[in-house]
């Protein structure tokens, strides 16, 4: 199989600190036809750098024996219309797609491994289609089994610590027992805190100690020995603040690099004298798409008939309508506020700019400032730091004379109290907090260190008028009759055009009933 440079990012489940991305790193860099490896805890991603094909079963098998996830998805087509040889020419030529990191052919069938990242089924069996060859198609392999959310273990971890407690200081029949107390503490480590427990005597057994393994450590340390309620407090706590913490990162996160998303699934394209509508992925470059008024451009191309004004506002900012005719080049994603275009395929979907901007965004996403890499590396000793600390604190308080009980469960304080996550967890998270702001305000952040370097900015030079907009026009001011603004804004409402729709936002007027209403592209209604 032929070489080949690509990046691509994978989704990484479990991952809580520093020292949980340097293993996960580390399983990778194993790896003959990886390059390089960037990992963001605090995104729960990994930057892989490819250099030919991986295989993502084995990858995932691998990063699951360290106590995470790895998340990806896989295809398998059988080319019914051809045979070994084929197969294997397919899986050359799907593995320079977008996002695919594994491809190899099984007799007749072919294997493909990719990132739901990056990209989908959908386009990736739209690639094979267009190759001529007929498959048949079969599901994925179930890469993540489906677990409780963090949320979940939470709310069910949290009435039964209440019980224990309600056990500890009364004296109900029931709940005072020590062996009930001892089960449902039992559950609350063992069931709820399973992802915590888990992780961290895996890290340990690989000598790759992280945040898990000093709080499912000393929750196991305080339930063997007897101390229920400090058990329970320990999993309910750590559990709530995770889940806290994880709802910030998917806020932050869902907002960015999803532009691509505002591409249309569905296009009608010109076939055989006929025009007929078919998945955008089906699509392919020197076809002809048809864009009707208030419908958006499917595709990046030219436009071969027609003409109209198309709204770019979601790609530059730029408020005002482009007027485009027979020879102008349109961009996915735009808006064709009024007119009728076809427009010759050059580029769809990911491969668009708008999905260039995506790309972009979700690779910046992944990678780290040197503030974040600095924060990582003190994060990582920490681990070490904290348990020497902790076993420290055993010994002396043990030599101390005040009982081995009491010395366990003041280390055991030691490690829980001194868990470094949020120290690895408050650089990048801010950072995925402020470009989602950006993003919500037109403002598309390229990489961490952009933001870090802007602490020294004092003049920002713009150099083009009309760069910075809101994104929509608006009327700023009106003068003259005030019973014209009645019948413009009965014949605004009608229209989906930028600046009516500004008249609309401006007068907000009462309802008149308008007859024979028509658009006359670029000239107005």
């Amino acid at each position: 199989m032929r070489t080949l440079k690509k990046r691509v990012v994978f989704p990484v489940r479990g991952m809580t600190c520093a020292s949980c991305a340097k293993t996960v790193k580390n399983v990778f860099l194993n790896f003959e036809s990886v390059e390089g490896v960037d990992v963001d805890f605090s995104a729960g991603r990994a930057v892989v750098d490819l250099g030919g094909s991986l295989n993502l079963e084995e990858a995932s098998k691998k990063v699951r024996e360290m106590g995470y996830a790895l998340v990806y998805d896989e295809i398998r087509a059988e080319v019914e219309s051809g045979d070994e040889s084929d197969a294997l020419r397919l899986s050359e030529e799907v593995l320079n797609l977008e996002g695919v990191a594994g491809a190899y052919a099984v007799g007749r069938t072919l294997v493909v491994q990719f990132s739901p990242l990056q990209t989908d089924r959908s386009r990736i069996e739209g690639f094979l289609r267009k190759t001529g060859y007929s498959f048949k198609f079969y599901g994925g392999t179930g890469v993540e089994r489906r677990r409780l959310s963090l949320l979940t273990r939470f709310l069910i971890s949290l009435p039964l610590t209440l019980m224990v407690l309600a056990g500890h200081y009364t004296t109900l029949p029931l709940l005072s027992l020590p062996l009930v107390k001892g089960v449902l503490s039992a559950v609350v480590v063992l069931f709820c805190g399973y992802p915590i427990v888990r992780g961290g005597i895996t890290a340990l057994i690989n000598l790759s100690p992280n945040m898990n393994t000093l709080i499912g450590v000393g929750a196991l340390i305080a339930l063997l020995s007897g101390h229920f309620t400090t058990a329970s407090m320990i999993i309910t706590l750590i559990l709530f603040g995770k889940s806290l913490e994880s709802k910030a990162r998917e806020r932050a996160y869902e907002e960015i690099g999803g532009l691509v998303e505002s591409i249309p699934v569905v296009c009608r394209v010109e076939r055989g004298g006929d025009v007929v509508e078919v998945g955008c992925e089906e699509v392919s470059p020197g076809e002809t798409v048809l864009v009707s008024a208030g419908e958006k451009v499917p595709a990046d191309g030219d436009v071969v008939e027609g003409a109209g004004e198309v709204s770019t506002a979601v790609l530059t900012g730029e408020s005002r309508p482009v007027p485009v005719k027979k020879g102008d080049k349109v961009l996915a994603g735009s808006i064709l506020v009024d007119g009728f275009l076809k427009v010759r395929v050059e580029r769809i979907g990911r491969d668009t700019f708008i999905g260039a901007i995506s790309r972009a965004i979700l690779e910046a996403q992944s990678r780290k400032g040197e503030i974040q890499r600095l924060a990582d590396k003190v994060s990582a000793y920490f681990v070490y730091g904290v348990s020497a600390v902790a076993l420290l604190t055993f010994v002396g308080w043990t030599v101390a004379g005040v009982g081995i009980s009491k010395a366990l469960m003041i280390s055991v304080a030691v490690m829980v109290i001194a868990c470094p996550c949020a120290l690895g967890i408050a650089t990048p998270l801010v950072f995925a907090v402020a470009t989602s702001i950006a993003s919500r305000r037109g403002v598309l952040v390229k990489s961490a260190e952009v933001v870090e370097k802007g602490r020294n900015l004092k003049f920002i030079l713009f150099d083009k008028t009309g760069t910075l907009t809101l994104g929509l026009p608006s009327v700023a001011k009106y003068e003259g009759p005030p019973e014209i603004l009645r019948f413009a804004y009965a014949l605004a409402r009608r229209s989906q055009h930028p600046y009516s729709r500004a008249v609309v936002r401006f007068v907000n007027g009462e309802k008149i009933r308008v007859e024979d209403f028509r658009v006359v592209p670029g000239k107005g209604l």
